[in-house]
């Protein structure tokens, strides 16, 4: 069942990265996460999810497209980047701006090396 929605794509993100070939659903993030590096489809149109495997399965040179520019597209991730934006998106909800205000549950954000 493909997804209708997804809050952030890490799924797609990881897929990419160890140069699987992806097909996804063309809804919330994952379109955007994707960008041209994943055959995408539209969940609720069968014929459209059919299409797309049969691409990603089948068609030899998509699928080493694809490997390609899902390594490079994950490549642009990184742990620390996904880390400090979700620490900054929970103080930019919650009200809490200062290292000083974040609640116990959240930490600092992570340098990267």
């Amino acid at each position: 069942m493909p997804s209708l929605y997804e809050g952030f794509g890490i799924p797609v993100i990881e897929a990419m990265s160890m140069g699987i070939p992806v097909a996804c659903s063309d809804t919330s993030s994952l379109k955007e996460i994707a960008q041209d590096a994943a055959v995408v489809f539209d969940p609720e149109k069968n014929e459209e999810i059919v299409e797309a495997l049969i691409k990603v399965l089948w068609d030899e040179k998509t699928r080493e497209k694809l490997k390609e520019k899902g390594l490079k597209r994950a490549s642009e991730f990184t742990w620390p980047e996904i880390a400090n934006n979700t620490v900054e998106l929970y103080k930019s909800i919650s009200g809490f701006q200062k290292k000083g205000d974040l609640p116990p549950f959240i930490v600092p954000p992570v340098k990267s090396r």
